[in-house]
């Protein structure tokens, strides 16, 4: 499976969040970041502002499906 891009990513109209594995926290991101640039590769060197964890992950978060909402952000 090809890579999720931030330019797919925006064309999918989805939006950006990091989240932590440690405390699950999770919150939106907004750039700028490069068009080319790999979803989960832009995890790498950030930190979780709670719980100061560098077990996080950068994901592409949809609405919900059945109520055209965007998830809560968790913490």
């Amino acid at each position: 499976m090809t890579p999720l891009t931030i330019s797919e990513l925006n064309a999918r109209r989805m939006r950006l969040a990091i989240y932590c594995t440690s405390c699950g926290r999770q919150r939106y991101l907004r750039g700028p970041f490069p068009e080319a640039a790999v979803i989960a590769d832009l995890a790498a060197g950030m930190t979780c502002t709670r719980c100061r964890s560098r077990e996080v992950e950068a994901r592409a978060i949809d609405r919900d499906a059945r109520t055209g909402f965007w998830p809560a952000e968790a913490g």
